[in-house]
């Protein structure tokens, strides 16, 4: 639409980046079909950080 050309254009506003981005991307349907996903990798992300420090807590002693 002449619209979305016109906030493109002019620099789509930080409050419509986050929506617009999974709409054009298409990752609001792996986001739809994948509901946890994202918190799952949080999660182990997590995990992963915890053993990290702890390694590195060894290694400096």
């Amino acid at each position: 639409t002449n619209e979305l050309y016109e906030l493109i254009f002019q620099g789509i506003p930080n409050s419509l980046r986050n929506e617009l981005w999974l709409i054009f991307s298409g990752a609001i349907h792996d986001k739809a079909a994948n509901p946890n996903v994202y918190q799952k990798l949080v999660h182990e992300s997590s995990l992963v950080k915890i053993i990290h420090d702890s390694t590195n807590d060894e290694i400096e002693r």
